[in-house]
């Protein structure tokens, strides 16, 4: 019998050379390393790209001003104080013309108006017959601790509650003109009652009143449609806004994230606009 040559076994290649500063990978690597080192140390990080999210967390009872950027989008993307009057006037200015009469209505002698009465009441700032409480001239936001002007706590930059109105009726004045187109597109009248109360949830959590998905109008088209009308279909709307329209899941941890909590704040804010609106 016989047998084959043993193969002769092969010698471990080498280990490879010791990088070189002449290397242009080593001195990419170093390069690399070194910048990530500043970012750390001067408290940033690189930049990594986010993961796709189909339903991104949002705080609905945020107080930054998040808004569509035409009226026919879904909410776009937030936007800073700075510039939100422009954005804001965008989606404005491609929303039809308001009815005079709504306009005068509502806002009819500005800080005396009954927008000014009716959101300051939810607020806690003024009376139903427009009387100013001791809020109205500064007070402290419970939920971000922010210093609060005004009827209808303006807590974006002004040096008094006047200068607060002001800035803060010409930002409602736009984001109703919003809230009319999507009640026009979908076909829904809305009575004065569900007016104010859009108008309030928009100057409390613009998340939560100005989205065309998942925003007040399309809350109170499905609460119509599921048999609820009057106050208990705006109660449905203004509560149902604070739900995430993906995930169906409460947005409003400024509103304690239940739906008890969150129905308790809304009903007494609708009950406030109720009585300013019974006074004659």
């Amino acid at each position: 019998m016989t047998t084959s040559p043993r193969r002769r076994r092969s010698s471990p290649p080498p280990p490879p050379p010791p990088p070189s500063a002449s290397n242009p990978k080593h001195k990419l690597g170093l390069l690399s390393g070194a910048i990530a080192i500043l970012c750390l140390f001067a408290g940033h990080t690189p930049k990594v790209a986010p993961k796709f999210q189909e339903a991104p967390w949002i705080d609905r009872t945020a107080s930054l001003v998040c808004l569509p950027t035409c009226v026919g989008s879904s909410l776009a993307h937030n936007t800073g104080v700075g510039d939100s009057e422009t954005v804001l006037a965008t989606a404005a200015s491609l929303a039809p013309e308001l009815p005079a009469q709504d306009l005068k209505q509502l806002f009819s002698g500005d800080s005396h108006s009954l927008v000014a009465r009716a959101v300051g009441s939810a607020e806690g700032t003024r009376r139903p017959d427009g009387g100013k409480n001791n809020a109205y001239y500064g007070h402290v936001d419970p939920g971000n601790r922010a210093w609060n002007l005004g009827s209808f706590s303006y807590q974006h930059g002004a040096k008094t509650p006047e200068e607060a109105d002001r800035k803060q009726l010409r930002r409602l004045k736009l984001q109703f003109q919003v809230i009319h187109s999507q009640a026009k597109r979908l076909n829904l009248e809305l009575t004065p009652a569900e007016q104010l109360n859009a108008i309030d949830l928009a100057n409390q959590a613009p998340l939560a009143a100005l989205p065309d998905r998942g925003g007040f109008i399309e809350r109170l088209l499905e609460a119509r449609a599921q048999g609820w009308s009057g106050d208990e279909a705006i109660l449905q709307a203004r509560v149902n806004a604070y739900r995430n329209p993906d995930t169906n899941l409460w947005e409003a941890p400024g509103l304690g994230n239940t739906e008890d909590s969150i129905r308790r704040d809304q009903a007494r804010r609708q009950e406030a606009i109720a009585l300013a609106m019974a006074v004659p």
